[in-house]
């Protein structure tokens, strides 16, 4: 089969071709309805059949299929961890929240051991990203040492479990690092600006920022304060995307104490916690085209977007049980025409599949079958079924502006 952008124009100027497209919502109605707006989402494993009969001046203005996650946190809270470093000592680690301002790791003269604020951030997402922030260290004996750091790991911490905190060692290896050197008492509050450029060192999906406090010494006490950081496309903070402020951190939850291995979390401080990420795949099935349509089939009109590292094909079937050869055929982005005229099947179904990755997918707008008598099936019925693996969930857009028309829908599950 070959795609023709000479064709595609062809096929557009020769039929007057409706606007004909599914749209998805659990239950039934008919008549002259306004659909506005609805969204849906179907999930593993579900079989949903919908239908939706558009007769005439319709405007579409988005119908989008993608597959996501339904158990992925994109961003946990900022945690607080007291690290054990030292065998046979008392770590002593104090995490505060400092006139509702910063946050605030410090430790008493007793102490001897680490404390930690620390964000899991997804690797991929992350890498050729700034993180920038602002801190500041201050240490009782004024010496010249460097007692705070900033380090990038590659592993993600669970702030609960005292494994991912051994003594005198870490996990994951050193992906990025900076330290405050100072003498004297306050270093004053300083900003950092780091280009994470290394990640592709990395082997795991997510990575750890950790600002480390580390207290080796007795008869001093050390101080480690975190002003607001950032998550920027570029240097200097500019294209921010996520900003951390803790002028709103006015509450630390801290969920473990009175242990050598205390931690909590930092809440209220503006980080967007999103559900989600993509699906690595998903497909799903139509049933069949050329039940709701007469004539040959003559192209499959697609409108799609495929960002870089993400796939969607399509194979055909007459059927539904044996698949064109199980050959996929790949799908580049915007406006396509698969040319079906080589097919001659009397019934069509299509089975697209979706490759994507946790923060890209691929996504279909449009798919609609063109014939010798017309588009999408006279009349504009258009079912899809469909069929999703253990990976995600299907989510569907539908947004109409509709006029005085009728439209009728019907959407039942299997």
């Amino acid at each position: 089969m070959k795609k023709e952008a000479i064709f595609f124009l062809i096929l557009l100027l020769t039929f007057n071709i409706p606007l004909i497209y599914s749209a998805t919502e659990e239950g039934y109605g008919e008549g002259n309805d306004n659909l506005g707006q609805f969204t849906d989402s179907f999930e593993n494993d579900d079989n949903v059949t919908v239908m939706v009969n558009v007769i005439n001046n319709v405007t579409l203005e988005c119908m989008e299929l993608y597959f996501t996650s339904a158990t992925k946190v994109f961003f946990d809270p900022v945690s607080a961890r007291e690290w054990d470093w030292y065998p046979a000592k008392d770590p002593r680690m104090a995490f505060s929240v400092g006139g509702n301002d910063y946050i605030q790791v410090s430790s008493d003269n007793l102490a001897q051991g680490r404390g930690v604020f620390f964000l899991t951030i997804n690797r991929e997402w992350l890498k050729d990203k700034y993180i920038r922030w602002s801190w500041q260290q201050y240490q009782s004996t004024g010496t010249s040492r460097s007692l705070c750091y900033f380090e990038l790991r590659d592993y993600e911490h669970d702030r609960t479990n005292d494994n991912d905190f051994p003594e005198g060692t870490y996990k994951g290896w050193l992906l990025e690092y900076k330290a405050i050197t100072v003498s004297g008492a306050w270093s004053g509050w300083l900003t950092e600006d780091r280009l994470m450029d290394n990640l592709t060192l990395g082997i795991y999906t997510n990575c750890t920022a950790m600002f480390i406090m580390h207290d080796a010494w007795n008869s001093q006490n050390i101080k480690m304060q975190i002003d607001w950081i950032e998550i920027n496309e570029g240097a200097g903070g500019t294209d921010n995307l996520i900003t951390i402020n803790f002028e709103d951190a006015t509450n630390l939850v801290m969920e473990q104490l009175g242990t050598q291995d205390d931690y909590g979390y930092v809440n209220n401080t503006g980080l967007p916690f999103r559900s989600g990420g993509f699906a690595p795949n998903g497909y799903f099935i139509t049933e069949d085209y050329l039940n709701y349509t007469t004539g040959n089939s003559l192209a499959l009109l697609t409108n799609t977007s495929i960002p870089e590292d993400t796939l969607l094909t399509v194979e055909f079937s007459n059927d539904n049980i044996t698949w064109a050869l199980n050959d996929w055929e790949p799908m580049f982005g915007g406006l396509e025409a698969i040319d079906l005229r080589d097919l001659n099947y009397t019934d069509l179904y299509l089975r697209y599949n979706f490759t994507g990755t946790v923060l890209k997918t691929p996504r279909l707008y449009q798919s609609r079958l063109v014939t010798t008598n017309g588009t999408g099936g006279v009349g504009g019925i258009v079912y899809i079924t469909t069929g999703i693996n253990s990976s995600g969930i299907l989510i569907v857009i539908f947004l109409l502006t509709i006029g005085s028309i009728l439209v009728y829908g019907v959407y039942r599950r299997k």
